[in-house]
Formats: C-alpha cells, sequence, structure tokens
C-alpha cells in the first residue's frame, strides 16, 4: 500500500508540475513570433513617414455625392454595384431598400436588405468583389442559415452605404 500511496502522490506531484509550473514553451514562441511580427510592422510603418495629408481619407471617392446622386439614383448604384458582384457567384432572392435614410449632420445612411443563397466560397468571392467596388459597404444585422435541400448558405444581410450633403 505504501508503494500504491507514493505513486499517487508523485503522480499527484507530476500533474500539478506539468499543468501549472512548467514553462508552455509552446506559449513563449507564439508570443516571440507575435512580437517579432508587430516590430516588424512598425518598424516598416515608421519607414514610411506617413504625413496627415497622406492618411486622409477621400469621401468623394468612398460615398456617393449628395449634389450628384439623389436617394433613388444612390440606391440604383448600390444595386447595381451589389448584383454585378453577386453576378455568377449567388443567387440574388431578393433586394429591398429601405424607405428613407437615416440622416445624420452631413451624410445619410443608406440602407438595403439583401437575401443571398450561394455556397460558403462564393460568399468569399462576393465580399472581396465589394470591397474591389470604388463606393465603401457596411455589413449590419447578418444572418446565415443552412439550406436543407442543397449544400447551400442563405443569407440575410442589411447592406449600408453612405452619401454625403458637402
Amino acid at each position: 500500500m505504501t508503494k500504491v500511496l507514493v505513486l499517487l502522490i508523485a503522480l499527484i506531484i507530476y500533474t500539478n508540475y506539468e499543468n501549472y509550473i512548467k514553462q508552455d514553451t509552446a506559449k513563449l514562441h507564439r508570443k516571440i513570433l507575435n512580437l517579432e511580427t508587430n516590430i516588424a510592422r512598425e518598424i516598416d510603418i515608421a519607414k514610411q513617414h506617413h504625413t496627415k495629408e497622406s492618411l486622409l481619407l477621400d469621401y468623394s471617392k468612398l460615398t456617393f455625392d449628395g449634389k450628384k446622386y439623389s436617394y433613388s439614383q444612390a440606391m440604383g448604384e448600390m444595386q447595381n454595384q451589389l448584383a454585378s458582384s453577386a453576378k455568377d457567384l449567388c443567387d440574388v432572392k431578393q433586394m429591398k431598400w429601405a424607405q428613407v435614410p437615416s440622416r445624420d449632420v452631413w451624410y445619410d445612411k443608406l440602407r438595403m436588405n439583401v437575401s443571398l443563397s450561394c455556397s460558403p466560397n462564393n460568399l468569399i468571392k462576393l465580399t472581396n468583389s465589394l470591397k474591389n467596388k470604388p463606393t465603401i459597404y457596411n455589413v449590419e444585422n447578418f444572418r446565415v442559415t443552412q439550406d436543407t435541400r442543397k449544400s447551400l448558405l442563405n443569407i440575410t444581410i442589411q447592406l449600408v452605404a453612405f452619401r454625403r450633403h458637402k
């Protein structure tokens, strides 16, 4: 019995040593790699010598111009960009415009409710295609369900674009 008791005590001490006292070398290697990557990125940023002017965003390229596009024209352009991005990738079931844009001081939020059906790979391609468009889009209320009959995803999103006033 004493041999079993000594074995159990040794097992308890070994388990506590492995779990609580011994350093996790894999975790330390990940931390070192992460620090090296962050330092290299910071050095690259420091070498680029960004100025205040180079970091400014050009809203005329990212949003719809209120002088050039009315609400319906901006929504139509948004619908055309989404339809061209989804062409041959996803099946667009429904596109529904919001009744009125959400107004802020210098911009409108243009909302469009969209229902899609596509594969996961095509969803990634669709989002990449939308990223390549000149207009910036924001995705809100993202919901995905799996189609029971096919190996597709049913996606419901609220796509938001912006139209500036000034």
